[in-house]
């Protein structure tokens, strides 16, 4: 079937009265084509000596050739005329070329370094030597991208060095965190011990792996309050801590066997992620405080015995007193010579009125102070015993229902660690009975 004619095909979809006018010629129509397009079009031969290019003939440019290369008047004219220097590009040139010479398109990125502008730019050979080039100025798009890169590469040193800040600072608090000498222990909202320093390895008496995965201290440690009873685990500190999201201070336990306890005195605070009121693990300090606690286990053993022994003297009397006179003990032998309870004179001076002098030693001339100063009846010698560091002498004292009583008293200064004197004790013994036979 033969092909029907241009003509033809128009008057069979338009109808036969609509006028049919002859087909321009096909250079016509890619003239006009190119005249409107947004693009950029340039029709160049290639000037080769040998085989090598060396310049090329401008032969066509469309308007938005010369509107976005800023060039005019190139039709007729070497690019070495247009461009005094030579090819603003020699690789340009040399990929023209091989477009010319092999026939193969080519798509590529362009800088015009004598501009600085960067052109989109896609080549066709229609006829041996000769391409065609079709471009489009991408300055703006490349500025973008060039700004974008430029930023991506100042956040990614701004990020590098935040992450190398986080890496000297999770350094510097490893190296804290394993040199301090208070034991460390962070625990989870579970229980689960997942952190842990060397101090309180050496504390605790056990090595890092065994502490891994522990979930809390087991109790096979065997905590205890200071009284010996038992402190369950959900009465922990880090417990606490993590349930309430108080922080808990000072708190005591003791592990291990009575016989070889540990004590510690434990401090924990809730820690909370951003954002997250609940909290997801608690870290622990603690110190080892067994020799205080052991101290202390003594000191209230000898106190016991001490008072045990003071409760026990009912033949003698027994009195202390700070430096400002205030009774401090004032024991059963005390009120038994003296008539008077204790409720009566414990925190108060002994004044005249509860504990009056009697009129024999009124005067007490041998006691460093100057004649006829009233005694108090216990404390005659203030101002005398702290050059002695103790006095005794007899003294006869009247007790709360006005009759006498002879007696001996040595007082001693209390002395504190650094020599200082912070009270005085009074051993007062009735020898009435002794005179009398």
């Amino acid at each position: 079937m033969p092909r029907k004619s241009l003509k033809t095909l128009a008057l069979t979809v338009a109808g036969p009265s609509v006028e049919v006018l002859d087909t321009p010629p096909l250079a016509e129509l890619l003239g006009n084509l190119y005249e409107h397009m947004p693009s950029g079009v340039c029709c160049s031969r290639i000037i080769f000596r040998g085989n090598e290019p060396v310049d090329r003939l401008y032969l066509y440019t469309n308007p938005a050739y010369r509107t976005q290369t800023g060039l005019d008047n190139l039709v007729g004219r070497l690019v070495s005329d247009v461009r005094p220097n030579g090819e603003a590009d020699r690789d340009l040139l040399e990929r023209l070329a091989r477009v010319a010479s092999t026939g193969e398109s080519d798509v590529f990125e362009y800088l015009d370094r004598s501009t600085g502008q960067w052109f989109s730019v896609s080549v066709y050979s229609p006829v041996a030597g000769h391409v065609v080039k079709v471009v489009d100025n991408i300055t703006e798009r490349k500025r973008l991208e060039s700004e974008r890169e430029n930023y991506r590469q100042v956040l990614e040193r701004k990020v590098e060095g935040q992450v190398q800040d986080l890496r000297e600072s999770e350094e510097r608090f490893r190296g804290l965190f394993e040199s301090l000498p208070i034991g460390i222990i962070v625990q989870a909202s579970n229980g689960e011990i997942i952190d842990v320093n060397m101090a309180a390895c050496n504390i605790l008496r056990i090595t890092m792996d065994e502490f891994a995965g522990m979930p809390g201290l087991e109790s096979a440690w065997n905590p205890v309050h200071e009284d010996g009873s038992p402190f369950p685990a959900e009465e922990h500190p880090a417990m606490v801590a993590i349930a309430t999201g108080k922080p808990q201070q000072g708190i005591l336990m003791g592990v291990g066997e009575a016989g070889d306890r540990t004590w510690i005195s434990i401090s924990s605070q809730p820690l909370y992620r951003p954002g997250h009121p609940i909290p997801y693990a608690a870290l622990s300090s603690f110190l080892d405080v067994t020799s205080r606690v052991r101290d202390n286990q003594f000191i209230n053993i000898l106190n016991s015995h001490y008072l045990d022994i003071l409760a026990s003297s009912t033949e003698t009397a027994v009195i202390g007193t700070d430096l400002n006179g205030i009774v401090t003990l004032f024991n059963p032998g005390a009120q038994k010579m003296l008539g008077y309870s204790a409720n009566e004179v414990l925190g108060h001076v002994a004044p005249e009125e509860v504990l009056p002098p009697a009129p024999e030693i009124a005067p007490a001339i041998e006691l460093g102070q100057k004649p006829g100063t009233p005694l108090d009846g216990i404390y005659p010698s203030r101002t005398a015993v702290p050059q002695k560091d103790n006095f005794q002498r007899e003294l006869i004292y009247l007790r709360k229902d006005g009759s006498k009583v002879r007696a001996t008293v040595c007082i001693t200064a209390v002395r504190a660690s650094r020599g200082e004197v912070t009270g005085y004790f009074a051993v007062i013994q009735n020898i009435c009975d002794r005179q009398s036979s």
